[in-house]
């Protein structure tokens, strides 16, 4: 049953960063560091990079993903 929590609170999180990058802020810190959500807050609004984790912070495609909505982004990974 806790795995089923985890995954709820997980989908939950997906959901609200699909429509509102923003919420990524608010998200667990490992949530931060997981791609897919990253990925969809990014997706979003590109200034959702600011509250990744370090590591995708420097990841090339989710950089990339977020520089395709706003290239001022690169330089929250400098």
């Amino acid at each position: 049953m806790e795995s089923n929590a985890k995954n709820v609170t997980r989908e939950f999180v997906l959901a609200k960063v699909s429509a509102n990058g923003w919420a990524l802020e608010y998200a667990p810190t490992e949530m931060r560091a997981d791609r897919e959500i990253v990925l969809a807050a990014v997706g979003q609004t590109g200034w959702a990079l600011k509250f990744a984790s370090p590591e995708l912070r420097a990841d090339r495609e989710i950089v990339l993903a977020a520089a395709t909505k706003n290239g001022l982004n690169l330089k929250l990974t400098a």
